[in-house]
């Protein structure tokens, strides 16, 4: 298996040309601990060829968009941000090539399913949501519902425009926990809003009372910063299925 050298951590973004590969590259381009050699695209972008650097307005970083698989220099940990179409197929790579992967690729009926076919090769680690506040909150609603048997719960989420799933893979997630074992209805509603980079509110209406708990994200860097950690994490963990929450619990280096 492919894991951390001397030197910074070579990733490889996937879905590079979109928003959170943007975001990425930017992070990427800063950091002194790691350094990106690959950046994959989807077969037919009009794109493929041009420095990513460039695409996304940074600036040459000497890395063209490509397809992904294509021969260069050799990533330690892939980082996923693209489409569920693709998910079988990275998978599948990530695999044959021994490399760990992240990932935050939401929509389709389930992105950690399509995943799992190289978890028992690598470590792979899928998040709809790569905030820390988002996953720590995530880490209390079990025992939130527990406290509040009679209560109803309600999610929204809130995206740009050019978001595809509704709702949200964050949104479902939530929703799944504060039901547990299924005997809670949860409601989900969701909005396509501008150029929103992600918002959710939880709903919790009591008998004369409610409990709301907003989370918004002013920046998709946010997301980027905690995929890069993820990163750093994975490449010394066995293979197997890892979660977010799981970085965040790790002592810090």
């Amino acid at each position: 298996m492919s894991g951390a050298s001397a030197g910074p951590l070579a990733v490889a973004v996937h879905g590079a040309g979109g928003r959170m590969g943007g975001a990425l590259c930017r992070l990427l381009s800063a950091a002194a601990d790691l350094r990106l050699v690959a950046a994959w695209g989807r077969v037919g972008d009009p794109r493929l060829g041009r420095d990513v650097g460039t695409i996304h307005g940074l600036g040459p970083l000497g890395v063209p968009l490509a397809a992904a698989g294509t021969p260069g220099a050799r990533p330690a940990v892939v980082v996923d941000f693209s489409v569920p179409e693709s998910l079988g197929a990275l998978a599948d790579l990530c695999r044959e090539a021994r490399l760990p992967l992240v990932s935050g690729t939401t929509g389709g009926e389930d992105p950690e399913r399509a995943l799992a076919r190289a978890a028992d090769v690598v470590p792979v680690l899928w998040a709809p949501n790569f905030s820390p506040a988002l996953a720590a909150l995530a880490e209390i609603l079990p025992g939130l519902a527990a406290l509040l048997p009679e209560a109803d719960f309600a999610v929204l989420d809130v995206h740009h425009e050019g978001k595809r799933d509704a709702p949200s893979g964050t949104s479902r997630r939530l929703a799944r926990l504060l039901a547990g074992s299924g005997a809670r209805p949860v409601s989900t509603a969701s909005l396509r809003l501008g150029g929103v980079v992600g918002e959710h509110a939880l709903y919790v209406e009591g008998a004369e009372e409610r409990l709301e708990i907003w989370h918004r994200v002013r920046d998709r860097a946010v997301f980027a910063r905690g995929a890069l950690l993820a990163a750093r994490w994975i490449v010394a963990r066995p293979p197997g299925i890892h979660r977010f929450a799981d970085v965040l619990h790790a002592p810090p280096r």
